[in-house]
């Protein structure tokens, strides 16, 4: 097939918009990973914060400064988050914690976005053994010495805490 004059260099556009396509793709890939691996690390640093505040709170006893105190270190120092946003104790005892994890965009940059951010909550609190909520709770238990009992029944309302303290009857 005969090629005409005005048809020259159309392999070129198509190439440049083939390339340009490719760069945004591996642009929103990138950014797209670095966002969902900051909600991730905001998370676990949520979770962590209010798993110790809980801690805290129920079994220290202590007051809503320690419980702060205690939840920053877990979400900041020992979980990488950029900042805890606000830790506070709810209407139902519970300690809920807003955490921010924030990282440089990589091509994002390009539009004016440099930095990507993500934030996560997670509200943890103690319950009674002989609780009558329906859901089942985790619980991790290190070194028990507990003779002669039977392993614990824990309910609540779907959200764990983790001891280091034995279980005592």
């Amino acid at each position: 097939m005969k090629q005409e004059k005005h048809e020259r260099g159309q392999s070129m556009v198509i190439m440049a918009v083939g390339i340009l396509a490719l760069l945004a793709l591996t642009a929103l890939i990138i950014d797209g990973g670095s966002i969902y691996l900051n909600r991730r690390r905001a998370q676990t640093a949520a979770d962590a914060a209010a798993l110790a505040g809980a801690h805290k709170l129920c079994i220290d006893h202590g007051s809503l400064g320690e419980v702060q105190a205690a939840a920053n270190e877990f979400a900041v120092t020992e979980n990488g988050a950029t900042v805890m946003e606000s830790a506070a104790i709810d209407a139902d005892n519970q300690v809920v914690v807003t955490t921010r994890v924030d990282s440089p965009s990589f091509f994002a940059a390009v539009l004016g976005i440099d930095e990507d951010s993500a934030r996560a909550v997670a509200s943890a609190g103690c319950f009674p053994p002989a609780s009558t909520s329906s859901s089942i709770a985790s619980i991790a238990v290190r070194h028990c010495s507990c003779p002669n009992t039977t392993a614990p029944s824990i309910t609540s309302s779907g959200n764990s805490l983790a001891s280091d303290s034995p279980i005592s009857t």
